[in-house]
């Protein structure tokens, strides 16, 4: 880093601009440009998850822990707490966004995708109980690719974005599997 900071030292802004942002492109790993990292903005975002509502009835599940002292491994003098969790089978509707994602992020985040479909994910801390694992069906998909030379094709989109009609962009079944 110290090499690099001198061999940008007598440039003008823009050009240590420039030589900044290039050292930072080719040190950034796969996963940052996807996900982001604290110098560059994520291409996947993920909505708040919501419990349907047909499904959920109100229940839920009481727990108590103790904060943990990662040094000592003990538990941290008077930090108690009470945590509440829904029961296990309880569905959510999950959204997500990907922008600008390149073909190779795009399979990146559906290696990662599948691993919720498959159950491989678990949830929560503890190491005698966590909170169980994620099962993820996708069941639908909206698929916009803008093509640079084409802005009738933003715009287009746009419109149909502000006036609700999403669904001209829905994936077909086969679609979907294809994307997959």
């Amino acid at each position: 880093m110290s090499d690099f900071k001198n061999s940008i030292k007598n440039l003008t802004n823009q050009a240590k601009e420039e030589q900044l942002h290039k050292f930072i492109v080719e040190h950034t790993d796969l996963v940052s440009f996807l996900f982001g990292s604290p110098w560059l903005a994520s291409k996947f975002q993920v909505r708040d998850l919501t419990v349907l509502p047909d499904s959920w009835f109100g229940q839920y599940q009481e727990r108590d822990g103790v904060a943990i002292e990662r040094d000592t491994e003990t538990a941290g003098d008077g930090k108690l707490y009470d945590f509440q969790v829904v029961p296990a089978g309880t569905p959510f509707e999950f959204r997500a966004v990907v922008e600008n994602a390149k073909p190779r992020e795009l399979g990146l985040l559906m290696i990662g995708l599948h691993q919720f479909e498959t159950e491989q994910i678990p949830l929560g801390g503890g190491r005698s109980r966590g909170l169980g694992v994620v099962k993820l069906d996708i069941e639908n998909m909206w698929w916009f690719e803008y093509a640079d030379n084409k802005p009738e094709q933003l715009l287009d989109y746009l419109q149909r974005l502000v006036n609700g009609e999403n669904n001209h962009y829905l994936c077909s079944q086969e679609q979907l599997k294809a994307h997959k």
